[in-house]
């Protein structure tokens, strides 16, 4: 699992790798600023996980993308959120076959939640609590958190990462009458 709110002086080394353009990468009152180019991705390897991140990105450029990926740029297997070049898309590569879908651009260039909920056989993907796109194409591999500015450059809030279960608990907060 992972959790990080940049309020530190620094990327937290013990989490993230850096890299690309790591000059560009600052840490300034509690957000990560990904210069084009650069990226961060996590140490932590995880297979069946949930990665859900506050960013917005610049208006210039062309492409980004954050989600999972088995190792940083172009590997043969990635779950993401991708913005190219006026497109916005969920893009699942698995052994590198590409799949992907146009989503309606929610306003990238505004603060936004975006979340990858991938399990075994499924994935799903969340802008602000509400699912946009869903797929049955789903790596099988371990992977790693990653968020890429290419040559758009990001600023992340924060981020956290987490295993799922197939099943996620269900609790019942509700009163039920004495028999």
């Amino acid at each position: 699992a992972l959790f990080d709110d940049f309020n530190g002086t620094g990327l937290d080394g013990n989490q993230w790798f850096l890299g690309g353009n790591s000059p560009l990468i600052t840490i300034q009152s509690g957000q990560a600023n990904l210069g084009a180019g650069a990226f961060i991705s996590g140490k932590s390897v995880l297979t069946y996980a949930r990665i859900e991140t506050r960013l917005y990105l610049s208006s210039t450029g062309d492409i980004a993308w954050w989600g999972f990926e088995e190792s940083p740029n172009d590997s043969p297997n990635f779950i993401v959120f991708q913005k190219s070049a006026s497109l916005f898309q969920a893009l699942v590569r698995q052994n590198n076959s590409n799949h992907s879908s146009n989503l309606v651009n929610p306003g990238l260039s505004n603060w936004h939640t975006y979340r990858v909920d991938w399990r075994n056989g499924t994935v799903g993907w969340y802008v602000d609590n509400a699912q946009v796109h869903s797929d049955t194409i789903a790596p099988t591999v371990g992977m790693i958190p990653d968020l890429y500015a290419f040559d758009v450059p990001m600023t992340v809030d924060w981020v956290k990462v987490r295993l799922l279960a197939n099943n996620e608990p269900v609790m019942s907060l509700c009163n039920q009458s004495p028999l």
